[in-house]
């Protein structure tokens, strides 16, 4: 599984975790995103390949849901760990949600991914 660690308190930096939650909420505003549950297992039933970004406290259910979308090659699961469904949903411009997805050929995805990628790689430095 594809876990990064991605938080202000853990391995990721505090402005690292605000420009990936507001790339979040420009994709949102883009309707680039599949946000919820239920949304996003509609979009795995359609085919579509997913780059999915769980909350730290995501549900048991989902991430067991999820998994098996992984372990059919379908998604890719990345943990943001440190945030919360309600920090998530802040970003996205909605109340709460635990999960959100982007298309993973989307340009949105890939620069999350940069991100993440850059900010790991500056860890090791």
């Amino acid at each position: 599984m594809n876990c990064l660690r991605c938080a202000a308190v853990n391995n990721c930096s505090e402005s690292t975790l605000r420009k990936l939650l507001n790339t979040f909420g420009i994709a949102y505003r883009a309707r680039q995103t599949f946000t919820g549950q239920d949304k996003i297992f509609e979009a795995i039933r359609c085919s579509i390949d997913l780059d999915v970004f769980v909350t730290d406290d995501v549900s048991v259910n989902v991430m067991r849901k999820l998994k098996a979308a992984e372990e059919r090659g379908s998604v890719s699961i990345f943990i943001l760990y440190g945030t919360d469904r309600k920090m998530l949903g802040r970003a996205l411009g909605i109340n709460e949600t635990q999960v959100t997805a982007l298309p993973r050929d989307s340009g949105f995805s890939q620069k999350i991914l940069q991100l993440l990628n850059d900010d790991r790689s500056d860890a090791n430095e």
